[in-house]
């Protein structure tokens, strides 16, 4: 079964464990850019859903490996 993992901010990190996601949480965008890519290697990840402030600064190959996923 495949996981739906969520990278965010600590702010808005409490409502998706509630919801039931796994949360990686990133102080700012450039922790976040080191965050994703070992993600996406992952057998056991299906989704992998970014705060949009931190998808918006990462760069357009790595924008379009998580939109594929």
């Amino acid at each position: 079964m495949f996981k739906f993992v969520i990278v965010t901010d600590a702010d808005r990190a409490s409502g998706f464990r509630l919801a039931g996601a796994e949360v990686y949480e990133a102080k700012d965008a450039e922790e976040a850019r080191d965050v994703i890519p070992p993600l996406l290697h992952k057998d056991d990840i299906g989704i992998v859903a970014v705060n949009e402030e931190y998808m918006l600064s990462l760069d357009e190959k790595l924008m379009d490996r998580i939109e594929k996923m």
